[in-house]
């Protein structure tokens, strides 16, 4: 939400968990009328309309697209990250890293704060320290980023490349 001459303009953008879809605000909606057949959709549409649980399962798979969103747009250098809150300052994505439990992504010097308050924590958040929550975001981000094409790019593309490999293929025909 950003303000405009003192009225609110509500353009939050939101990403698809199941589809590549990247909406302004519908994302429930889209959910529930695209991916209607998908287990998780459809345990949340059984719930009460306007219940909490309804609100947090929706709030939970949007935070689920934003992150698969966020991650392919930081591997691949091009994109805009998706964030839980909007800075008033420009910063880079670099600045936001993903909470351990809901997968929003928070400015690194506020996550520990949102630990505190947030609806998808597992343990009590007394026994959370500014760093600990800053590292362990920044191992679940690097756990995620695709390894396998770092791989390839490094070990198999040389070996395919490589004269021995046409000596094998040689030798073996």
């Amino acid at each position: 939400m950003n303000k405009s001459g003192g009225r609110s303009i509500w353009d939050k953008v939101m990403a698809c968990c199941f589809c590549p879809a990247v909406l302004k605000n519908k994302i429930s909606e889209h959910l529930a009328m695209v991916h209607s057949m998908e287990s998780d959709v459809s345990r949340i549409l059984l719930k009460k309309p306007g219940s909490s649980d309804r609100k947090l399962g929706w709030e939970r798979l949007t935070n689920l697209g934003n992150f698969n969103h966020n991650v392919a747009a930081l591997s691949s250098g091009t994109g805009e990250i998706i964030v839980k809150r909007h800075s008033s300052h420009i910063l880079s994505p670099d600045y936001f890293l993903p909470h351990e439990y809901c997968y929003g992504f928070v400015s690194f010097k506020l996550l520990w704060k949102h630990v505190k308050c947030c609806h998808f924590r597992v343990t009590s958040a007394d026994n959370y320290r500014p760093h600990s929550v800053v590292a362990r975001a920044q191992v679940l981000l690097e756990s995620v980023r695709p390894v396998m094409l770092l791989l390839f790019q490094q070990v198999i593309h040389s070996f395919f490349c490589d004269s021995l490999l046409t000596d094998i293929w040689t030798a073996g025909m």
